[in-house]
């Protein structure tokens, strides 16, 4: 097939798809919107395919070109009504072993996350998102497992005497330390007009750590005919033992097109 045929298929492809727009959320806080059976979506964030009306199911190429992990992404919207409705992502990551050594990301674990979303009315939903991460390997983690004893607390520890270290982590790690994270965060939407709206997150990262994690974000969203488009980010930061503050940002941006 020649490039200029192909040019014409998908130009085709665009102009003939109808059009529907989807709230995906943030990396922390989730919504309940799920593709329609049998449609499609590309993009930044998801390669993903409607098998029912309330299951999407599909892989993340941001994980792969930037965390270098495999990922199987899936959502199911379990009820959906006038104004409220409910839903759960569960993600699955896990690094490429040829890639083991080389990449700064080494890590292997499952995100569950149970989200609703309710109407207050037409220009406001809140969106509430509770998550639950649990690690099988987390040699090299994502910025959404924050250590649980703190950055600075664990460099303090190996700075003082390896084997002292080794067996103060080790007992930690058997006595202390749990590979879940858990989360809660709402976020309300604000839609200016059928276009444009606003997503503010707040929370809280790692719930039952010994030093949670306060979590904001905000984004500017845009959805045209089979486009939808998000610029913005979060942060999730604490005040560590030693008074030393520890931020992690993520860029929460998106460019899906929908077909």
């Amino acid at each position: 097939m020649g490039k200029s045929s192909l040019f014409f298929i998908t130009l085709n492809l665009i102009l003939s798809t109808s059009a529907f727009a989807i709230n995906w959320g943030h990396l922390v806080t989730g919504t309940p919107e799920v593709l329609p059976k049998g449609q499609k979506t590309v993009g930044t964030v998801l390669f993903g395919y409607g098998i029912t009306d309330r299951l999407t199911l599909g892989v993340s190429p941001m994980a792969f070109l930037s965390y270098d992990f495999y990922s199987v992404i899936s959502r199911y919207q379990i009820y959906s009504g006038d104004n409220w409705s409910v839903g759960t992502d569960f993600w699955y990551f896990k690094s490429v072993p040829e890639l083991q050594g080389v990449s700064s990301f080494s890590q292997e674990n499952v995100y569950i996350k149970l989200n609703t979303a309710y109407r207050v009315f037409d220009k406001l939903r809140i969106n509430i998102s509770y998550g639950y991460q649990k690690f099988y390997n987390e040699d090299s983690p994502y910025s959404l497992r924050p250590d649980p004893l703190g950055k600075e607390r664990v460099f303090a520890i190996k700075g003082e005497d390896p084997y002292w270290y080794e067996a103060k982590l080790n007992a930690f790690d058997s006595e202390v330390r749990s590979p879940e994270t858990h989360s809660l965060t709402i976020m309300p939407t604000f839609y200016f007009n059928e276009q444009y709206y606003l997503n503010l997150e707040y929370g809280v990262l790692g719930m039952f750590y010994e030093l949670p994690l306060t979590h904001v974000g905000a984004s500017i969203n845009s959805q045209t005919k089979n486009w939808d488009i998000s610029l913005g980010f979060s942060k999730s930061s604490r005040i560590d033992f030693y008074g030393d503050s520890e931020v992690l940002t993520h860029t929460e941006v998106k460019l899906q097109y929908n077909f």
